[in-house]
């Protein structure tokens, strides 16, 4: 993967030129902040879903989402996941995270930005975690502090579209060719997680195979980046989204160095 400045860009200098591709291979984009414990349980999430069940008129409730490896010993600490009618977005929930899930269930990707495609993802999730911050204030007497965002991408990339069989996936992500002489031995199934830490970001990379069934034949590769910035305040949530997303994209490109088969439109400042 390089070293951590390959993986970061620099906090001085203009922002670096990425290709807006075609045919991005993204399937899902999650944009979310944590921030300090409130007293939201299921029933106020409940209220919150009243106000907003026009726009997400499916939902449910899951297990909270914690740091590292922890047991929940609260029951009235629940996630509400509110879905579209079409599944594209979700919101996730809970009395210490907001998370916004765009998934391309058919839809074209609105970008990260927007710019001249409208709208960008970053401000869909702004705006709805906005009104979350609102409701809070009017239930509970106080608005979410936020600590850190978090900023996952997934890309699946299938076999028969952008690839055809494993030496043509060396050649697009040229990583997955790294045991390259073994390949007379039989199929061949990924699972590579990379992780860095710098002083304020995180950023965790994780490439698995999607197989035909279990044992059978690769018929995808899975790439997950998920950066974590943490906040000094909340005045900066745009400018750390921004930066997350540079770091997002410049791991995509250095993964697959050829983007070409993605389809290249232009190249623009991120």
């Amino acid at each position: 993967m390089g070293s951590s400045e390959d993986l970061t860009d620099s906090r001085e200098g203009p922002p670096p030129l990425t290709p807006i591709l075609e045919r991005p291979p993204i399937v899902e984009v999650v944009c979310g902040l944590v921030f300090d414990p409130l007293p939201l349980d299921g029933m106020l999430l409940g209220v919150y879903w009243d106000e907003r069940k026009d726009d997400f008129p499916k939902r449910s409730l899951q297990p909270p989402l914690v740091d590292g490896l922890h047991l929940v010993l609260h029951p009235e600490q629940v996630r509400a996941m509110l879905e579209s009618s079409d599944g594209v977005r979700v919101l996730q929930i809970q009395h210490d995270r907001f998370y916004m899930n765009w998934r391309a269930r058919g839809a074209v990707y609105p970008r990260f930005s927007g710019g001249s495609e409208g709208v960008g993802l970053m401000q869909h999730a702004l705006q709805e975690y906005e009104r979350f911050a609102v409701f809070c204030e009017s239930r509970v007497g106080s608005r979410p502090s936020a600590r850190r965002i978090e900023l996952t991408k997934v890309d699946v990339l299938p076999r028969g579209e952008v690839w055809f069989d494993i030496d043509d996936l060396a050649k697009l992500v040229p990583i997955t060719g790294t045991f390259g002489p073994l390949r007379e031995q039989g199929r061949r199934e990924i699972a590579l997680r990379f992780v860095e830490h710098h002083d304020d970001e995180a950023v965790t990379v994780s490439l698995t195979s999607l197989l035909s069934e279990p044992g059978g034949e690769m018929i995808a590769l899975h790439i997950e980046t998920r950066v974590t910035c943490v906040l000094r305040d909340d005045t900066n949530v745009e400018s750390r989204f921004r930066a997350a997303n540079r770091t997002a994209n410049r791991v995509f490109f250095l993964l697959v160095p050829d983007p070409q088969r993605f389809g290249v439109r232009e190249v623009r400042t991120s």
